[in-house]
């Protein structure tokens, strides 16, 4: 873990220096920042990101499970009908048709995954050197070695925020279906559109929601595992690690807990349509994770919202105008940072533990 803490603070201090250096970056004729000058210099920051994700090797528990065999398939001219997305399997042809080798589909597949995260994050955070330490710290990057294909999607999706914000359906639409020639979860965040731009949640209707969802949990655990039981992932995950354990009951634990604080700030933070968005989908998040136990699909569909506060947390830190109340602030986002890294490292979810890359230089 300590190979993913250098290489998380590495990028998170680059990105640092870069919006140090913006804010002091005028032209000199009107004292106007010129943006068009560094638009390009905000990608530095995840470039080493993206090179521990693009060139790893057996990384993730579906690297060899799922994905480098049926690379090896696609070479041998071999397509298995409904087990990928079309956008995946054209991406395996095109890069099997000039090489043999798989780091070219994993570097593809960051290559999505961080061009339409990178973009939200400079164009949706508050502070984009804190997200990125919560990109790393919300699991994201993890579990975008693992599940490569619905890792761009949930990209695509947290990119695509800004038109639900600007109410443009037909652009937040063409992004679902983008998104859904990777993975087919992304056609169930369409109907979230009218969510967000319809319905506005407050504290004490998301407590509601909450306790009523903890209250019933057992009924509706089981009206969603019969809906998932005209799955095809029905009678391969039911049940599995995936979505059981000690590790499905410490994520929701975590979440409540940021459920909690995000209530906590509705009072300074309400005027914003991001607070307001952000308690909608940390209210989603809560409810489905205390429901997903033994539910795959539905585990599928939570993703989706439990990795936003590496978005959306740094506005948290405008919601209080003394400094020590802004280090308390900033205290909780590292204990959130530090309870996923305890999940992810230390017990080891995911197979992102030891690192590996393809020249067999090892992490630690």
């Amino acid at each position: 873990m300590l190979f993913y803490l250098i290489i998380t603070i590495l990028s998170s201090l680059i990105m640092y220096f870069i919006q140090y250096k913006r804010k002091r970056v005028f032209v000199e004729e009107d004292g106007i920042y010129d943006a068009k000058k560094y638009k390009y210099l905000y990608l530095l920051p995840f470039i080493p990101l993206f090179l521990v994700s693009a060139l790893r090797y057996g990384i993730g528990t579906d690297y060899f499970y799922t994905y480098y065999p049926a690379f090896q398939k696609f070479r041998q001219g071999i397509i298995v009908k409904n087990q990928f997305e079309i956008g995946y399997v054209v991406l395996n042809l095109i890069v099997a048709r000039f090489s043999d080798n798989f780091v070219w589909v994993t570097t593809f597949c960051a290559f999505l995954f961080f061009i339409f995260l990178a973009k939200a994050i400079m164009e949706q955070s508050d502070n984009p050197a804190i997200s990125i330490l919560l990109l790393v710290g919300t699991g994201l990057f993890s579990f975008s070695m693992n599940g490569m294909r619905q890792a761009i999607a949930i990209a695509i999706w947290i990119y695509s925020i800004k038109y639900i914000k600007q109410k443009k359906f037909k652009t937040y639409l063409f992004l679902m279906l983008l998104a859904s020639l990777f993975h087919m979860s992304a056609f169930i965040m369409i109907p979230f559109y009218f969510i967000y731009t319809r319905v506005k949640i407050k504290p004490l209707s998301s407590i509601i929601i909450t306790v009523a969802t903890v209250i019933f949990s057992s009924t509706l655990r089981k009206i969603l595992l019969f809906f998932a039981s005209f799955t095809k992932y029905y009678n391969k995950f039911i049940g599995t690690v995936l979505v059981n354990g000690d590790f499905a009951i410490s994520s929701t634990i975590i979440l409540v807990l940021v459920l909690l604080y995000t209530i906590y700030l509705y009072k300074n933070l309400k005027k914003y349509w991001e607070y307001n968005f952000l308690l909608m989908s940390v209210t989603i998040a809560s409810c489905l994770s205390i429901v997903t136990k033994d539910i795959y699909i539905a585990a599928r569909i939570l993703v989706f919202f439990q990795y936003l506060p590496a978005i959306y947390f740094p506005m948290t830190l405008k919601a209080f105008e003394r400094k020590s109340s802004k280090l308390v602030s900033f205290l909780f986002v590292l204990a959130y940072f530090a309870s996923i890294w305890f999940m992810v490292g230390y017990l080891k979810k995911g197979a992102t533990v030891p690192y590996c890359s393809i020249f067999n230089i090892k992490g630690f």
